[in-house]
């Protein structure tokens, strides 16, 4: 069930403290499935948030990444049960699913109430399958719409009558680095005993307790809570200072030319595919032979421009 599912990534995600109140535990769940903290639920609702996370406890085994989560009432798992019925029924948990899935796409889930509203139906008509409330946003006209626009940017953002731009979340853009390099990141979780180490894509790490400085840097989320606020999608300082001057970055980027420009005659066309996807125009055509007669470094240079460029950095 959803709880279950719930549980488990809470549980696997905890890195700081061990004895989490159950107080806590019910606030995380709260966040995550209806979108308010504890502290606004009625006291019913605190009631069975309480009631359902009451037997868990958490036993240390003095190792130092290490402890049991168990429970007191052994095949208490009916407890569940009320409070998941509950929860399914209140309008809020599928009008905060909808704001979730909203917020994945668009970055943001300050879309008109009538947009929410409308898909939070469509989503209990077909049993809250999220794939379906997915299709339903990425096959609309609103997602298909430009970044550009004239007249009220925030008023038709609302309405979904542009897509706001807004910077690659951290696992999308540590893995086109890695796909356009040739050369993928290596990632370890200090949890469990022994260490953990992946090669796969940094969207298909398991949990929270994977480190990465990278990821860190870019705001991929700690999973420390069930607020969407954790992630962090805007550029800051310390990300232009990387994107500028990191070491393995210029590594990564000085293979490009080794993995996809030898004997090709177009390099310039295939810079253009790797990081945009498209063709380069006339004008940026021109616009690159004449800066190139000035600086004979320059096409060199061009990975760095590719992606610090916006067009590379944000989604638009």
């Amino acid at each position: 069930c959803g709880i279950c599912n719930f549980l488990r990534l809470f549980f696997r995600n905890r890195t700081k403290k061990i004895n989490v109140s159950v107080p806590e535990i019910a606030d995380a769940a709260s966040r995550f499935l209806i979108g308010k903290s504890f502290a606004r639920l009625s006291a019913k609702e605190k009631e069975s948030f309480l009631n359902a996370f009451s037997a868990i406890r958490f036993k240390s085994t003095r190792e130092w990444k290490e402890e049991i989560v168990y429970s007191i009432q052994p095949g208490s798992a009916d407890l569940r049960t009320p409070l998941l019925k509950q929860v399914i029924q209140q309008e809020a948990f599928a009008e905060n699913a909808v704001r979730r899935v909203w917020r994945w796409i668009y970055g943001s889930d300050s879309a008109d109430e009538r947009i929410i509203q409308h898909l939070a139906g469509e989503f209990r008509k077909s049993h809250y399958n999220l794939r379906l409330l997915m299709q339903e946003i990425c096959t609309s006209a609103a997602y298909r719409v430009g970044s550009l626009c004239e007249g009220d940017y925030a008023a038709m953002k609302k309405a979904a009558a542009v897509y706001p731009i807004r910077r690659l979340d951290a696992e999308v853009l540590a893995d086109s680095i890695a796909q356009i390099t040739g050369q993928t990141y290596q990632y370890l979780s200090v949890i469990p005993e022994p260490f953990s180490y992946y090669n796969n894509r940094a969207a298909a790490l398991p949990d929270g307790s994977v480190t990465d400085q990278f990821l860190m840097l870019f705001g991929r989320p700690s999973r420390d809570s069930g607020a969407p606020e954790e992630r962090k999608s805007i550029i800051t300082a310390d990300q232009r200072l990387f994107l500028f001057n990191s070491g393995d970055l210029n590594r990564r980027l000085s293979n490009i030319h080794r993995r996809h420009l030898k004997g090709k005659k177009d390099r310039l066309g295939t810079l253009y595919m790797l990081f945009y996807s498209r063709p380069p125009t006339k004008d940026e055509r021109t616009a690159y032979w004449q800066m190139s007669k000035k600086n004979n470094q320059l096409y060199g240079r061009m990975p760095w421009v590719f992606v610090n460029s916006k067009e590379f950095l944000y989604q638009h």
